[in-house]
Parts: C-alpha cells; structure tokens; sequence
C-alpha cells in the first residue's frame, strides 16, 4: 500500500486563480473516454434500479450525472458552470444536501487536503457511492490541482473506513491509470 501528498493545499485566492474557468470534460480525449466508462460502470453498479436522489457535488460540466437516470438530480461544483443546484467546496456542499441514494465522486479525492474526511462525509449522506480516482500516479508533478498519489489498495481501504462495502472495481488505462469503485452500504 502506498500513498503520497504530491504538493500542499493552495490557499484560497489559489484555488480561486485554479478554477477559475468551469470545467469542460471534452478538452481532453482520455476524460471523454474516462467519464463514458464510468457512466457504464454506473449502469452496472444500478443494475436496472433508479435511484431516487443522485448527487454529483463535483460535477464539473455535469456529464455523468446527466447520464445517469434518477428522479431527482443534485449538481455541485466549486465553479458554477451550468445551473447547479449548491456551489462551493465540497467540504462544505456535503454538509447543504439530506441523505442521497447514488454519490458520485470522480476524479475528485485526489483534489482534497483531506480526502478521508469528505469520503467519511459522503458516507453520512448515501448508500452507494461512484468513485474514481487516478491510481499510481506518483509522478504528477505536472498537475498542479493534484495534492495525492495512491494506489488501488490505499484507496480500498479509505473507501471501506468510511462505512462502504466494494462491490465492483475496475482499472481503466488511459492517459492516468483510473480506478473505478462500485460501493455500497
């Protein structure tokens, strides 16, 4: 098991400069590729169920969540970018929804000065939880919003502190290493 802080946390004014722009998924051919599996790891994860409540609170353009069929849909971002229903850090959106059936966390752990905390969060909120995240990516000095770098393994283990079960985990290798977490309650 490994894990590593890749940089310290940037100050606020910092991660205002960071994300200034909303977050546009199709600047980049792996997070299209990335965001379409995940949406069929989704399905699978569903399996045919639809969930009453779904939340992505770091949704970025929206794009998996738009995908997944539920009810009733509650988009975040620390950015507004299209009409969101909380925007903010998820640290602090976590704490503004009642308890969801689906969360879905892409590709935003490894964005957080402490990730365990927001997955303990999370765990208060849902049942099941969408997750992914890069793994093994120990040399990413060149993206600046990354603060860690894990394996698969340590990334088990944080998701089953927070209170969940695995129930399905799949590797996708594109331009990262992603992991991929079905998880349950």
């Amino acid at each position: 098991m490994r894990r590593e802080r890749l940089r310290l946390a940037h100050s606020p004014e910092g991660l205002a400069a960071l994300y200034a722009n909303p977050y546009d998924h199709r600047r980049w051919i792996d997070h299209v590729r990335r965001a379409e599996a995940t949406v069929v790891f989704c399905q699978f994860l569903l399996a045919g169920r639809v969930p009453d409540v779904a939340a992505d609170l770091s949704c970025g353009d929206g794009v998996i969540l738009d995908a997944i069929h539920a009810r009733r849909k509650i988009y975040g971002d620390l950015v507004s970018s299209h009409a969101l229903d909380v925007v903010g850090s998820i640290e602090t959106t976590i704490r503004e929804i009642d308890a969801i059936d689906l969360f879905i966390n892409t590709e935003t752990l490894e964005h957080l000065d402490d990730p365990d905390s927001v997955l303990m969060a999370i765990g208060e909120k849902t049942n099941m939880l969408l997750l992914s995240t890069p793994i093994n990516a120990w040399e990413d000095a060149s993206n600046t919003e990354h603060y860690w770098a894990w394996d698969a393994e340590v990334v088990d283990a944080m998701i089953t502190a927070a209170g969940f079960r695995i129930v399905q985990y799949s590797e996708l290798p594109l331009w990262y290493q992603f992991g991929v977490w079905g998880c349950v309650r």
